[in-house]
């Protein structure tokens, strides 16, 4: 159209992604006109005559079935002006975990971890425990120091490491950094809650720092539980496969606890491949999601497309090796079946009635006494929205985050 000219008949449609639809039924009023199709994901907002020079904002109001992080197309046109184009990021999230990265391509995930106290029994650290199913509760957890960094340490000096295993040519896309402790009542912090060390395969040492917000919980005994997560894709992308530790994070200094479940560990989560237009779908959820005996499990919905096979990973806090009917259920399918130690589901493998049981893929043990960072086995979701209830009857646990790896029959994932 002319510059500076009015536009007339004015519509902005707007394609919303899957998961979400048009509300307007809302409590706050949306802008008038808006109408949607009978999906309620494809948005005509009717906004008649535009004079030159001015704006016109519309709100429009909508509904998420789940945790996503994806974007609406707008277009908009009228008489006498251009076409325009625009996206608009939509996040939500649930169960207070949220999309920290999400992407499309020939993309996989995994996730690797290791504890940061061990059990000790007379002098022998780790003690025989770790090689049976016993949990951290009761035991005599001390300080694990297996690769300590360089210069001044924290009060309590921890460290240790894992392996992260990459198929050869495939870079990483994008890595995250979790780690977590726990105190009793009477105890402190043995560093600052957002500070560690993270050494690389090479053996180069980067200090990082999470966010100074962390929020801890509090269990039904007093007890302080803390996540810290800390974005290093960068530091991973050039170090690579191989041995990673961390060192010096923030654990008890004390053993006050008349009940003890002390525990600290940490995790990587690695999404590797190339991005691309289409392929497998890959979200990394985090926060802090609180399962224990006497709290409703919180229920964690996240938007895919039915008939997809997904790949469910976890890194979670303070589970039991001993303790039996703790599950991850996935609406429509049922409770699923973790990966061991060794990333497989054959002989020896996990359980479904103890779905967080200690097992830290990388770690040279298959007990992580408190640290879980794996997979489950594959399923085929049954519906748009895939709804993960964690339940247990007699543990307690934190889950600090869900990856959900989709892929659609053929092979192309839908937006």
């Amino acid at each position: 159209g002319r510059p500076g000219a009015d536009a007339d008949d004015v519509v902005a449609r707007v394609t919303l992604p899957r998961g979400v639809t048009h509300a307007p039924d809302a409590v706050v009023p949306g802008t008038d006109g808006c109408t949607a199709d009978a999906g309620g994901r494809e948005v005509l907002c009717r906004l008649g005559r535009l004079p030159a020079g001015t704006t016109r904002p519309v709100q429009l109001n909508v509904r998420v079935a789940g945790a996503l992080d994806r974007s609406a197309e707008i277009r908009v046109t009228g008489a006498g002006a251009a076409e325009t184009r625009a996206s608009v990021r939509v996040v939500a999230s649930s169960a207070n975990l949220t999309p920290v990265w999400s992407g499309i391509g020939d993309l996989d995930v995994t996730e690797v971890g290791a504890p940061l106290l061990v059990c000790r029994y007379g002098a022998q650290v780790p003690c025989p425990s770790v090689h049976r199913p016993h949990d951290n509760n009761g035991l005599d957890m001390q300080p694990l120091d297996d690769a300590a960094p360089p210069g001044p340490r924290a009060d309590v000096p921890v460290s240790s490491q894992t392996t992260l295993a990459l198929p050869a040519g495939r870079p990483v896309v994008w890595a995250g950094l979790y780690w977590s402790g726990v105190r009793a009542p009477g105890d402190g912090w043995s560093a600052e809650l957002g500070t560690a060390r993270l050494r690389a395969p090479d053996g180069t040492w980067t200090d990082v720092r999470a966010p100074a917000d962390a929020i801890t919980r509090v269990d039904d005994s007093g007890r302080s539980y803390y996540p810290s997560a800390v974005d290093v894709t960068d530091v991973v992308a050039r170090g690579g496969a191989g041995a990673w530790a961390l060192a010096d994070v923030a654990v008890a200094d004390g053993r006050s606890d008349p009940e003890p479940t002390y525990y600290a560990g940490w995790s990587l989560v690695v999404v590797h491949g190339t991005q691309a237009a289409d392929g497998a779908s890959v979200t990394v959820h985090a926060g802090g999601a609180w399962i224990g005996r006497a709290t409703a499990a919180p229920a964690f919905a996240f938007v895919a497309e039915a008939g997809t096979r997904a790949r469910i990973g976890v890194v979670a806090w303070e589970g039991d090796r001993g303790s039996g009917d703790d599950r991850l259920s996935l609406s429509g399918v049922g409770a699923l079946t973790p990966l061991r130690w060794d990333g497989t589901a054959v002989a020896g493998g996990g359980s479904r009635s103890n779905a967080f049981d200690s097992t830290a893929t990388g770690w040279r043990y298959a007990n992580a006494l408190g640290v879980d960072a794996k997979g489950f086995e594959e399923v085929v979701l049954a519906s748009d929205v895939g709804t993960l209830t964690p339940t247990t009857s007699a543990d307690q646990y934190l889950i600090g985050v869900v990856t959900v790896r989709t892929v659609a029959p053929d092979g192309v994932s839908a937006p």
